[in-house]
């Protein structure tokens, strides 16, 4: 049992979906598919308060996100809900902290503060977002800094509390990380294993650009442990830190490519092992927070480099076509290509045996995989629809071969 994890909310709307339909899963899949696009509106809704009088940017934003290939595991594995319930609950607080910040009125601050703590039910990965709500605030409204931190009292409010009720919930200490969750905790040398977890945070930004092919794991022993001198490393570091620099030049600009590149490192930093190690070392959907970043920056590409031009106050869907053709299209095609993506990597996650079975192939060398897929086809339940005795056989002979190659990887993962 995990008792380093205290998320009641989504685990509360299983035991209801449960109860509303045992042994059968497609409930769940459609609230899964219901909250994710409800976040698409609730986004769209959001970044309209950011962005008052042009919802170009705000619709290419929320339909990038909405058809970016990474999101698939998020949406297609109900136990992600947490995932989907904490960003929308994050969105909602940030909206309700804007309508504040135009209205003064503080039943919004009240609104925020239970919009927050409901985001901490779903996820502790919220605690994030008591840097990037503020930095909402600083970077598309005129509030001082005095009122950017009143606007945050209930925000900080909502954490203490949810902190609180957490350590008398879950057990104290940390959890014992194995390398077969995270390589990184088998590198003993400091330095080294900050080199692997950037190098990593390089394939998380590869991932985001071109999401071809995805996997559900990158465990022991997929990706390959680097030194100081990789190319890829290095790659991975001078990007960041180019990346970081420009955010903090344009800072004090509100330039809205470095509020992008702030919120991308804000939200990625609780899971990106390099300020302490996470049970694992890559997972697509740690990324679907910090994804939002990268659509926004390519919403407002598009619109610099087709200057968008602004809308009025009451748009039609005709009109934001007819204004902004270039933008739109390119946005379409970048949107259709995900989606051709996200349509494929949906029929693999159908259920396990397409998933283990597809994945099985894209990362060989992981021991978790080869695992996953022996214990998946050889289980009780799977045996139980082959009525051939000879081929029960052969199903436990391919499972033994997996679990041989398992432990060939790693043996102490016997």
């Amino acid at each position: 049992i995990d008792n380093s994890l205290y998320r009641p909310l989504s685990k509360a709307m299983f035991a209801i979906e449960w109860q509303m339909a045992p042994n059968s899963p497609a409930l769940s899949h459609w609230m899964n598919v219901l909250f994710y696009a409800i976040s698409c509106v609730v986004l769209f809704w959001v970044l309209s308060l950011c962005f008052k009088g042009n919802y170009v940017i705000p619709f290419i934003t929320s339909m990038l996100f909405a058809a970016h290939p990474l999101h698939t595991e998020v949406v297609a594995n109900i136990k992600s809900r947490d995932e989907i319930l904490c960003l929308l609950f994050c969105l909602m607080a940030t909206g309700a902290t804007l309508l504040y910040a135009k209205s003064q009125k503080k039943r919004y601050l009240l609104l925020s503060g239970i919009l927050f703590f409901l985001a901490f039910l779903s996820k502790e990965s919220a605690i994030t977002w008591l840097a990037v709500i503020p930095l909402f605030v600083y970077f598309f409204t005129p509030l001082n800094t005095k009122e950017i931190l009143k606007s945050s009292v209930p925000l900080f409010i909502a954490a203490i509390i949810f902190l609180l009720i957490r350590s008398k919930i879950v057990s104290p200490g940390s959890a014992v990380i194995l390398i077969e969750d995270n390589y990184l905790s088998g590198i003993k040398d400091i330095l080294s294993r900050e080199a692997n977890a950037i190098f990593l945070l390089g394939v998380y930004l590869k991932q985001l650009i071109f999401p071809i092919s995805m996997i559900s794991d990158g465990s022991y022993n997929h990706f390959k442990e680097v030194g100081l001198s990789n190319v890829y490393f290095l790659t991975s570091l001078i990007a960041h830190i180019a990346l970081l620099v420009y955010a903090v030049i344009r800072f004090k600009k509100r330039d809205v490519f470095s509020f992008s590149i702030f919120y991308y490192f804000i939200t990625l930093s609780l899971v990106s092992n390099v300020f302490f190690l996470i049970g694992t070392n890559y997972g697509e959907r740690l990324l679907y927070m910090p994804s939002l970043a990268f659509c926004l920056a390519i919403a407002v590409l598009l619109s610099r480099i087709f200057s968008t031009e602004q809308m009025e106050s009451k748009p039609t869907l005709s009109s934001v076509f007819s204004q902004n053709k270039l933008s739109m299209v390119s946005m379409l095609v970048i949107a259709l290509l995900y989606s051709v993506s996200t349509i494929a990597r949906n029929r693999e996650w159908h259920d396990n045996s397409t998933l283990y079975g597809a994945d099985v192939l894209k990362v060989p060398e992981s021991a978790h995989m080869h695992f996953y897929f022996a214990n998946h086809i050889s289980s009780d339940d799977e045996v139980a629809k082959i009525q051939d005795s000879l081929a029960i056989k052969k199903i436990y002979e391919r499972a033994l071969e997996h679990l041989d190659i398992s432990t060939d990887i790693h043996p102490r993962y016997s």
